[in-house]
């Protein structure tokens, strides 16, 4: 009475049975904590809502700085994961007391080491002094913007000077 057809339907159950019983354990070690089948930890994790506005943490060439090389890459390290696209806008650069930024750069975003670069592409003046800006457009990826003082009233840019050598 075996046949190669009621084999294969009884086989199919079977597998249903040990897939359904694999996938449920799983899922149980994953809400509770626990260790798989194969004997992997899997462990439940949750992560608190993000609800500080992000800062600049650290800053390159430093500020006051007053012998920056000419071809000197500007960098801000924020204190969270930024989202690229704002960044892109709100870092700028511009020859202390000129109101236009520098316009030939190349701008990238490491989200690893939550830092934007801003290379120029020509060389900064030497003997000049250059104010660096993010403003407040720049985002974390919760959607709040940058506020350098958090205790000031309104959102605080960061911005900081440096000076190219001689």
């Amino acid at each position: 009475m075996n046949t190669a057809e009621e084999l294969r339907s009884w086989a199919a159950l079977v597998v249903g049975a040990v897939l359904a019983a694999l996938v449920g354990t799983v899922l149980d070690a994953g809400v509770a904590g626990g260790a798989t089948p194969s004997g992997a930890t899997i462990e439940a994790t949750t992560s608190a809502a993000d609800t500080e506005h992000p800062r600049v943490v650290d800053v390159r060439p430093t500020e006051g700085a007053t012998s920056v090389n000419h071809y000197h890459r500007v960098v801000a390290f924020f204190s969270e994961d930024m989202k690229e696209r704002s960044l892109f806008r709100a870092f700028q650069v511009f020859k202390k007391g000129s109101n236009t930024p520098i316009s030939n750069y190349t701008f990238w975003y490491n989200a690893r080491q939550q830092k934007a670069i801003l290379q120029p592409e020509v060389a900064l003046r030497r003997g000049v002094t250059y104010k660096a800006v993010v403003s407040t457009q720049a985002e974390d990826l919760a959607g709040y913007r940058l506020d350098q003082k958090r205790h000031r009233d309104g959102l605080q840019p960061k911005v900081w000077y440096f000076k190219i050598v001689n």
